[in-house]
């Protein structure tokens, strides 16, 4: 399992993650008594600015958690933990993309700042493109090529607010460290609290519609 309170295991497996007529599919597959398992994929090395990209058709069911997101190369330096979603989706609002970012000491200890937009349109009908354009005073998030939100990454943007022994432990530029790129579907977790989100059971995920998110390809634009 990976994040918080998800219900998935993701496995080395061709079950989970396999390339069908061109284009990368992850699943989730429900295994009875509450167990799901899944895939996640993460990028080797790492790059600091630029534009990423992905065109992506997510996943239609209750619970389905797929997410095209950054993490620091160094995740270990003790000193700041930041993270980038470029996008994330909850699987039974299939018009409403989320985009969000976290600065803080700690994973335990961070600032988030998100939005969200509800489309015409569901994203788990075709293949649409979702995009971070990361310079070293912002980072904006698109979707099809529209800009739908934006975040300075000055210091006083992320650390407005938050107590000293939360802060990073120097000011120093935010935004400023390689990053990696994750693909992953995650299941259940945070992102569905109970008083919003009746708890999935077994039968909800046996009739999932669509539990595959396909990645036709990711690029990386750098000037």
């Amino acid at each position: 399992m990976y994040g918080e309170g998800d219900l998935e295991c993701y496995v080395d497996s061709t079950e989970n993650i396999y390339i069908k007529d061109g284009k990368l599919v992850i699943k989730a597959i429900p295994k009875g008594n509450g167990k799901y398992t899944s895939g996640r994929i993460r990028q080797k090395g790492g790059f600091t600015y630029g534009a990423y990209v992905a065109s992506i058709k997510l996943p239609y069911g209750k619970h389905l958690w797929p997410a095209f997101w950054m993490l620091q190369t160094d995740e270990g330096n003790g000193c700041l933990h930041e993270e980038i979603d470029i996008v994330e989706y909850r699987g039974q609002e299939e018009k409403r993309i989320e985009y969000t970012a976290y600065v803080g000491r700690n994973w335990s200890h961070h600032k988030m700042l998100s939005d969200d937009t509800t489309f015409n349109v569901d994203f788990s009908k075709q293949f649409h493109e979702f995009a971070l354009l990361w310079t070293p005073e912002k980072l904006q998030w698109y979707v099809d090529g529209n800009v739908k939100y934006e975040l300075n990454t000055d210091w006083e943007t992320w650390t407005n607010g938050v107590p000293n022994d939360q802060r990073p432990c120097r000011k120093q530029e935010l935004f400023a460290d390689p990053f990696q790129i994750i693909l992953n579907m995650a299941v259940g977790g945070s992102f569905f609290p109970e008083d919003k989100y009746p708890k999935l059971t077994d039968g909800d995920a046996r009739a999932w519609p669509k539990p595959t998110m396909e990645v036709d390809w990711v690029r990386i634009y750098q000037s």
